[in-house]
Parts: structure tokens; C-alpha cells; sequence
């Protein structure tokens, strides 16, 4: 049997300082910065799905088309992004960097329905309320086309069943990282384990 011992101090000092820096990704301060480098691979993953817009993401509906046209936002007017780039959706999207992990969230109460999508009618369906109102004298056709004229009254408050009044919204998954996210990633974790760069 044979034994090599190294006993050079560089050599030592480097092990020494890649052991370090290994268990530092286990949690603490070192590790937070290397989760918020992570985190913010992964939000550039998310912002560009919004540029492509997609993979995978089915085009609007033409009522869909229609309406944005009249609110005037063209075709060239990516899927989900009807304001700026810091407004809407995209602009709530951020990331959070954390000791053991990195998270990607967007702050928007239709954030998962626009990432999973929903069948016509999925997101509610009930009973609610129509307040009193006052309705002014009109005339009105019945359903034998004769018009008539409606006085003036009060219709009292009742209740109604009724659904949310739109139709399917496909999933467009937005929030998933592609490849290049790991590239980046084994990339960035080599160059912080054996050289300590977090740049």
C-alpha cells in the first residue's frame, strides 16, 4: 500500500475555504446571498415566458381580442401584459431570497388562475344580492311586441343565482424556469464553491 499525504498550505487553505463555503449554503448569511443570486435566475426565467409568451400558451379569444382592441391595446400587446412593464401581473412578479431557500411569487389575487387556468363558471358561483333601487317611468315592449309604459317605482331588494361571467381561461404558465436557469445556476454554484464569486 502506498500513502501520499499533501501537506502544500495553498492546497490545504483551498479545501479549507471550499468546505466553508459548502456549508455555508446550509444556512446563515452566505447562503442568503447565494439563494438571491438563485432567485433571481429564476425571475428572469419567468419575465422572459412573459416575453415569448409562452411555451405553450394559446392564443386569446377573438371576444377577448376585441375588447382589448377597444380599450386599445393592439396585437402586438403581449398575452398577459396590458400595462407597463413595473404594473399589472408582470410587475408584481419578485423573488425573495431566504437561509435554506429562494421563492418566486407574484402578489396578484388572479396570479394562479392566469398560471393554471379555469373552466367556465370554476371560480364562482352562488347567490347574491340586488340592492333596492329606484326605476324611472319607460316604456318597454312585452313579449307580444306590444309597448307599454312602466311608472315609476321602487324595486325592492332580492336575491339572484348566478356565476362568474366569463367563459374557460386557458392556463398560460408563466411561473416555471427553463434550462438555462440550471446552466446558470451550476455555473454560478461551481464559481461560489471553488473561487467564493457571487458575481
Amino acid at each position: 500500500m502506498i500513502n501520499i499525504h499533501i501537506q502544500d498550505k495553498q492546497i490545504t487553505d483551498m479545501i479549507h475555504d471550499v468546505e466553508s463555503r459548502a456549508r455555508a449554503l446550509g444556512g446563515g448569511r452566505a447562503s442568503k446571498v447565494v439563494y438571491r443570486q438563485l432567485g433571481g435566475f429564476a425571475l428572469r426565467d419567468v419575465q422572459d415566458n412573459f416575453k415569448k409568451q409562452g411555451p405553450g400558451w394559446k392564443s386569446l379569444a377573438l371576444s377577448t381580442q376585441k375588447q382589448r382592441k377597444k380599450q386599445g391595446y393592439g396585437p402586438q400587446r403581449p398575452i398577459l401584459r396590458r400595462r407597463g412593464a413595473n404594473s399589472g401581473l408582470f410587475g408584481s412578479i419578485h423573488t425573495e431570497a431566504f437561509s435554506n431557500r429562494a421563492e418566486v411569487a407574484a402578489n396578484k389575487v388572479y396570479a394562479a388562475v392566469l398560471h393554471f387556468g379555469a373552466a367556465a363558471g370554476s371560480l364562482w358561483k352562488g347567490t347574491y344580492t340586488v340592492p333596492a333601487r329606484r326605476i324611472k317611468s319607460h316604456k318597454r315592449k312585452t313579449r307580444g311586441g306590444k309597448t307599454v309604459t312602466v311608472k315609476a317605482h321602487v324595486r325592492k331588494a332580492h336575491t339572484r343565482q348566478g356565476q362568474a361571467p366569463w367563459g374557460d381561461i386557458p392556463p398560460r404558465p408563466y411561473m416555471r424556469v427553463n434550462q438555462k436557469f440550471y446552466e446558470r445556476s451550476k455555473r454560478f454554484l461551481g464559481r461560489y464553491i471553488t473561487k467564493g464569486k457571487t458575481r
